[in-house]
Parts: structure tokens; C-alpha cells; sequence
């Protein structure tokens, strides 16, 4: 079952980072039950958060116009990715209210399942989230690839049961062996009991069919983030030259969970995105199938759950 924590602590990022402020009201509508929420009911959120001035304290009545106009402008955007998701979104507007669909499929799973992977910070015992995140990451890239494609787990997940597994040594080595990038020749790069994962979550590559030779071939280096703090480990992949010497460029690659778009479908924080292949909410969505991704014992516990986030009906407007 999912714990959520401190619901009533509204956003405290920038908010002309106004996708994160639409991710918030997404996880109040999933937790109002089937009511849903509306413009005043946001208000009151943040009016009780202390974010918004009294109106009868000083500037109070300026500063309240411009809140009501903020938060009108978050419920335009919500309707925006309303109509970007179509019918794969779980969400709809009846009315004033902006509410969870009674009926939901596999695909609308999907999209509460990247929106709880987003919203760490208000859930309890994330790590199952996390595991599962990262194998949506694995899963998407997989999905984008054509089928020849190698592509794997590199990342310290408790879950990871795939190729590479074991001390970071062990798993440099196999990837060696499995990229034909000899190991680094400087001394001294591989610290005893290093279990991490040199910065890379997710490795790929696309070797040449019936091809003995594997050089020369196309390398993505990719971190999973599902925090607000992805934007420092968008270039973490370029700590693995430290351990193979790899001649030829590498695409870096982030996955990230939540929907990184505004109200015209543009990446937001363009300015801020170095990375150089981006896999947002609204790319992976596309990319992912429920079969996939809620297969095996991790996918079988990220899709309960979503379920019980579905179930969860506390009233906390």
C-alpha cells in the first residue's frame, strides 16, 4: 500500500515552473477521492500553506489577484495536457471541476505511475518507485530502439537483476568485454567494495548485425532521475571515460518522470536541459507498454501501487 506524507505542503520551486505546479494538483485530484478539485480548492491549499498574504494584510488584495490568476493559469495548462494526452490521459474536466476518470485503463495506469515517480517528496518508502522508474527507463529506451539494440540496467537499484550486477569493477569489466572499450589505462581507478555504478543507470548501443567487429558503433550513457535535482545528473554518464576508453562519441540520455512541457507543448527549463536525448512523461507514455512494464515481480508492485494511489479516497482539500 502507498503512504503519502506532508500532502498539505504545496510546491515551493519557482512558480513559473508552472509543470510542477500542475503534477501537484494531479496528485490532489488521484487523493480527493471523486470529487475532485477546483480553482478555489487550490486556493485554499495554499492560502492555509501561509503562501498566499491574508487580504487584509498589507498588499494583500494585489497579491491575491495575482494568485487567483496563477492558479487559473495552472488549471488552462492542465487542460492543454488534457488535450496532448487524449485519451491516454487519466484525468478529465467536469465543469469547475478537474477530476480522475471513474473509468481507467493500462495506459492511464501508466501516466499515474510516472506522476507517483515524480512526486518522491510526498510519498513514504519510495523505493519501489525508484526501482520502478528506472525500469520504465529501461523499457522506453528499449521501445525506442530499433530491436537489434543492446540495452541494460548499469544502475545500483536494489532491483536489478539483469546483466550487470555485482561491484562496479566487475560490471566495468563486462562491459569491456561487451563493447570491446578496453578498460582505462590509468591506475588506480577502481576503489575495493565500490558497488556503484560509475553515474550510468541505463547502457546502450547499437552493434552491426552479423558484424564480428564491434567498434565504431553508437553509445547512449543514461541516468534515471526522479527528483528535482536531475538537472546535475544530466552529464553523471561521463564519469564511465574515467573507466573505458571509449573513442567515439556518446549520446548522454535522461529519463526523467515528470511532464516536461508548458502550455505550448515546448520543453520547459530549456535553458537548463544539456542532456543530450531527453525522455520526458510525455515521451515515455508513448513509449511504453503496460504488458512490458508491468510485467514480473517489479512491475507487478508498481502497478498495486498505483492502485492503492487510485483507492487512496482521504479527503484532504
Amino acid at each position: 500500500m502507498i503512504e503519502f506524507k506532508i500532502l498539505e505542503k504545496t510546491p515551493s520551486c519557482a512558480r513559473d515552473k508552472t509543470h510542477h505546479y500542475c503534477d501537484y494538483i494531479e496528485l490532489i485530484t488521484l487523493c480527493d477521492g471523486v470529487d475532485g478539485v477546483s480553482n478555489s480548492d487550490i486556493y485554499d491549499r495554499f492560502l492555509e500553506d501561509s503562501r498566499i498574504p491574508e487580504i487584509g494584510s498589507e498588499d494583500g488584495a494585489q497579491s491575491n489577484e495575482l494568485w487567483v490568476a496563477e492558479i487559473d493559469n495552472w488549471f488552462s495548462e492542465l487542460k492543454v495536457r488534457q488535450s496532448a494526452y487524449g485519451d491516454n490521459y487519466p484525468f478529465e474536466f467536469e465543469g469547475n471541476r478537474f477530476c480522475l476518470k471513474s473509468e481507467l485503463n493500462d495506459s492511464h495506469f501508466i501516466y499515474i505511475g510516472l506522476l507517483l515517480c515524480s512526486s518522491l517528496r510526498y510519498i513514504e518508502n519510495s523505493s519501489v518507485l525508484s526501482s520502478a522508474f528506472e525500469y520504465a527507463s529501461l523499457c522506453a529506451m528499449t521501445e525506442y530502439l530499433p530491436a537489434l539494440a543492446e540495452v541494460h540496467i548499469f544502475g545500483v537499484s536494489s532491483r536489478n537483476e539483469g546483466r550487470y550486477t555485482g561491484s562496479l569493477e566487475n560490471k566495468i569489466r563486462l562491459l569491456s568485454e561487451d563493447t570491446n572499450y578496453p578498460i582505462s589505462s590509468r591506475s588506480n581507478i577502481f576503489r575495493p567494495a565500490d558497488n556503484g555504478d560509475g553515474g550510468v543507470d541505463i547502457i546502450a548501443w547499437l552493434p552491426f548485425n552479423e558484424d564480428t567487429n564491434i567498434d565504431k558503433k553508437l553509445l547512449f550513457i543514461g541516468q534515471s532521475a526522479s527528483t528535482m535535482g536531475w538537472p546535475s545528473k544530466q552529464h553523471s554518464g561521463e564519469r564511465l571515460r574515467s573507466y573505458l576508453d571509449i573513442e567515439t562519441t556518446s549520446l548522454n540520455t535522461l529519463y526523467v518522470p515528470f511532464d516536461m512541457r508548458d502550455y505550448e507543448r515546448n520543453i520547459k527549463e530549456w535553458t537548463i536541459v544539456t542532456t543530450d536525448i531527453l525522455f520526458d512523461r510525455h515521451r515515455m507514455l508513448n513509449l511504453l507498454k503496460p504488458e512490458t512494464i508491468f510485467s514480473g515481480e517489479l512491475g507487478l508492485e508498481f502497478k498495486q501501487l498505483i492502485e492503492s494511489a487510485i483507492a487512496f479516497e482521504e479527503d484532504i482539500v
